[in-house]
């Protein structure tokens, strides 16, 4: 399957190809999103969902989005009780199934699209 290298350029086409501008460039564009993480620490993880909870029962609103939505506390949290890794390889035999399961769905976008999508295949 074909990786795409040129991320800017992939998606201002699909931009030009949906009708709207290609000149926008998003700021995540070259941010890692969803990443696999796990937690160091489940019993951290789970005083602080306590501590949410706490406070959604206690009617502490304000209290709850300053420390939910608060950019600086989630980067200590992060820094202390995640961990990155990475997501486990497709099996070959899972990856052909899906394939398989969704050549249809494939060759008729090809022919909505008038787009060679063989690298999906």
């Amino acid at each position: 399957m074909d990786q795409v290298t040129d991320f800017l350029k992939e998606i201002q086409d699909t931009y030009r190809f949906l009708g709207v501008s290609g000149d926008f460039s998003p700021p995540s564009l070259n941010k890692r999103v969803n990443e696999a993480v796990i937690c160091k620490s489940v019993a951290i993880k789970n005083i602080g969902l306590m501590f949410f909870k706490t406070l959604n029962n206690l009617h502490l609103y304000k209290a709850y989005r300053f420390f939910r939505y608060n950019n600086v506390l989630h980067k200590i949290y992060k820094s202390i009780n995640i961990q990155s890794k990475t997501y486990p390889k497709l099996e070959d035999s899972i990856a052909k199934r899906i394939r398989n399961e969704l050549m249809v769905d494939i060759e008729n976008l090809e022919k909505l699209l008038n787009k060679d999508l063989s690298s999906w295949k």
